[in-house]
């Protein structure tokens, strides 16, 4: 066989080869980017459910924070403008040792609310159009009182307090329509709510709701099989 034929069937060999090399990288970038692009949508999914369930859960929240400034009787011009004076005010007047809500109370709230933004005309207390269903996130509220008749009247009172989870969830809730008021220009940075007074106030509802859960734990075990133990060695 002349040489220049083996040479040049050696060149196609060459080119089949690469080419068969360059669609299997193609094929296995195309597979990588599809694993990418799934890894995007699940996330992009998973945030705008957490938003939705976010939103629906703050709502009640803001429209009580809203409510309460009315109440106040702050200025028209800025009266439902989030500070972090407000928002330590509004707490502790309106959220600080107050009793829990049980869920037929919040549902008819809901409810409430619901009918007055329909009547209004409103629809949405935000202004942008999404009439969400209120969706439950679980906090102090909702927490199961089984045991709520078998405890003293001073243990059931300080029980049906509400704890530090939903003193927090306020706070990120009216934190929540301060960002939607700065994003829309009706709000300014020097009123960011989260201020030392809310730290602190924070920091003071988490000390307390541990005490809370001590003294009641402190209280339950006194006259049973553990009062007076301390450890499990001492039950041996």
């Amino acid at each position: 066989m002349p040489r220049p034929q083996k040479q040049q069937r050696q060149r196609h060999q060459n080119n089949a080869a690469g080419s068969s090399t360059r669609r299997e990288d193609i094929h296995q970038g195309q597979l990588e980017q599809q694993l990418e692009d799934a890894v995007v949508h699940t996330n992009e999914m998973a945030k705008s459910l957490q938003l939705k369930v976010t939103k629906s859960a703050y709502k009640p929240k803001q429209k009580e924070f809203k409510e309460w400034c009315k109440e106040k009787g702050f200025s028209r011009i800025n009266r439902y403008q989030v500070t972090g004076k407000k928002l330590n005010l509004f707490l502790q007047e309106k959220v600080l040792g107050r009793e829990r809500r049980t869920p037929g109370r919040r549902k008819r709230n809901a409810e409430e609310m619901e009918n007055e933004e329909l009547s209004d005309g409103s629809g949405d207390s935000d202004g942008d159009g999404n009439g969400d269903q209120e969706l439950h996130l679980k906090n102090d509220d909702e927490e199961e009182m089984d045991q709520v008749e078998y405890l003293s009247p001073q243990e059931q009172e300080s029980i049906h307090l509400i704890g530090f989870s939903t003193v927090d969830q306020y706070v990120s809730a009216i934190t929540a329509l301060y960002n939607e008021q700065l994003t829309a220009g009706v709000n300014v940075m020097e009123n960011q709510p989260r201020i030392n007074a809310v730290k602190n106030l924070l920091k003071n509802a988490r000390i307390l709701d541990r005490q809370k859960r001590r003294d009641n734990y402190e209280d339950r075990a006194a006259g049973t099989i553990f009062d007076g133990y301390s450890t499990t060695e001492k039950l041996a």
